[in-house]
């Protein structure tokens, strides 16, 4: 009966999770990596790293089922990493409210809706940091072994939870009840939590590394264009220019409050509110004019769990029950409202069905009337839904060029599902050597015709990647008249049967 609560907490989390999904048109796999996942379990390959592997199990259902329970795994995850992290501060008592407050929070909400490497490596790292505290503070090595590993594996999943790791190091200052370690055990009890949460990181650093794909090493880089400053977006909530959602002058303010309750025991929830508050900064520092807040979601737990941390306070015993449900209440409001903003600007520009969920408070929906145009456009291609249409019940082969952020993996992917061939279409593949692009062009046209495939090319050639808009001009005049009326897209089938296709295999 130790656990019910948490173990309930779970539950009702992940059932507002399939309720949220339920409610949405995702099926396009909205992410900034959502098809190419999907590309990878297709073709067997790993591009996306241990995220590809991680989905591949679940291949089992069907390629969809497999990548959302990837998602839901991660939530899972994330809920029970916030538990335990919460629990080794504040005690037991404090793990359900983490994990209430980790499903409910608009940032988890919107992560949870993508599919991408970043929600498994959030997944991953929170778990790994709250098991690696918690044993710690029960003086488990072999967990805190398993704790480190996770985290490390998260961190290699996309390195977007890199900020994670800089928490991990309080870990061996903890103990049971939620004090500093005794004199008496800064001995061999914190030494052998240092080396088991160093062999943790080691064994899954080396873990990470073998998992990952041949274009994608670890730790790349995430550069930010423009200058600094990021980090007062960050600190300061996100002002009334930046990105809307998170709430994080509340949930300083609360975490604040949660160290204060929890400070007597606890010396050590200082460093905890010092170190997650420096980490938001670097990230905001890092990511500058491109910073969105779910980017900060992974930096956050440290302050998820100081949160949770006033169910410690005692006096009166009825309010940090009575406060803590409230939050939840209005977070999960919240998320829900976010959800639904989400979806009405992806039934705008990404064309999908309307959200059927629950209509939000009007205080709450006023703050998503506007959401930021990177919200849509990191996660979503604008007219994705007719695009996945002209390739429904498609007869033979489809053809088409890379678009800005290979956002084409979307058209390849519907092309596989409906089990035809797809050819990628730029002129290294598809043009000799010093050949004129209009003559190349014209020859790939024709060769598409004879072979019966499916020509699909955007409306606007600034849609297709910078290095193929040359190419994706001249096989639109290739084509001949263009329409009178502006289209999204522009497809053209070829009249031929059994033709073989121009253009070299492969991405």
């Amino acid at each position: 009966m130790r656990w019910l609560a948490p173990a309930l907490a779970l539950v009702a989390g992940l059932a507002l999770h399939v309720f949220v999904l339920r409610g949405l048109d995702l099926h396009d796999l909205p992410g900034p990596g959502g098809v190419l996942l999907a590309r990878d379990l297709l073709l067997g390959e790993h591009s996306q790293g241990p995220a590809s592997w991680l989905a591949r199990p679940g291949l089992l259902l069907g390629l969809v089922p497999a990548l959302r329970l990837l998602v839901a795994a991660s939530l899972a995850a994330a809920m029970v990493g916030a538990g335990l992290a919460a629990a080794a501060l504040a005690g037991r008592g404090a793990a359900p409210w983490a994990m209430l407050l980790t499903a409910c929070w608009a940032l988890v909400v919107h992560q949870s809706l993508l599919v991408d490497a970043g929600t498994p490596a959030w997944g991953l790292a929170w778990l790994g940091l709250g098991l690696g505290w918690w044993a710690c503070a029960q003086r488990r090595p072999g967990l805190a072994v398993l704790g480190a590993a996770l985290l490390a594996l998260g961190v290699a999943t996309k390195a977007s939870a890199l900020p994670v790791v800089a928490l991990l190091p309080l870990g061996p200052w903890l103990r049971a009840r939620g004090g500093l370690a005794s004199k008496e055990d800064l001995g061999s009890g914190r030494l052998t939590s240092v080396g088991a949460l160093a062999v943790g990181l080691a064994l899954g650093a080396a873990l990470g590394w073998a998992l990952q794909g041949p274009s994608q090493p670890w730790l790349t880089a995430q550069a930010a264009d423009g200058g600094g400053g990021g980090w007062l977006l960050a600190v300061l909530a996100l002002g009334a220019r930046g990105p809307v959602h998170g709430s994080f002058p509340v949930l300083m303010a609360l975490a604040g409050l949660g160290a204060v309750s929890t400070l007597r025991r606890q010396p050590l929830v200082v460093g905890v509110l010092v170190v997650a508050v420096l980490s938001l900064a670097l990230v905001g520092e890092a990511r500058a004019e491109r910073l969105q807040p779910r980017h900060l979601l992974p930096a956050s737990l440290g302050l998820v769990a100081l949160v949770a941390a006033l169910s410690a306070w005692r006096r009166p015993r009825w309010l940090a029950p009575v406060v803590l449900a409230g939050l939840c209440g209005l977070a999960l409001l919240d998320g829900l409202a976010f959800a639904r903003a989400f979806s009405a600007q992806r039934e705008q520009f990404a064309l999908t069905a309307p959200a059927e969920l629950p209509p939000a408070p009007g205080f709450l929906a006023d703050r998503y009337a506007d959401l930021p145009w990177a919200v849509l456009y990191e996660s979503s291609l604008v007219g994705v839904a007719p695009l996945l249409e002209l390739v429904d019940g498609v007869p033979g082969p489809v053809a088409g060029v890379p678009l800005q952020e290979r956002r084409d993996a979307h058209l390849e992917v519907a092309t596989l599902l409906a089990g035809a061939a797809y050819r990628r279409l730029d002129a290294e593949r598809c043009c000799l050597r010093d050949q004129a692009l209009e003559d190349c062009a014209r020859e790939v046209v024709q060769a598409l015709d004879v072979a019966g495939a499916l020509l699909i090319l955007p409306g606007k050639i600034e849609v297709a990647a910078p290095e193929s808009q040359a190419f994706a001009r001249e096989l639109g005049r290739a084509l001949g008249d263009r329409p009178r009326r502006p289209q999204r897209w522009r497809s053209v089938q070829g009249g031929g049967v059994g033709g073989d296709l121009p253009c070299r295999e492969g991405r």
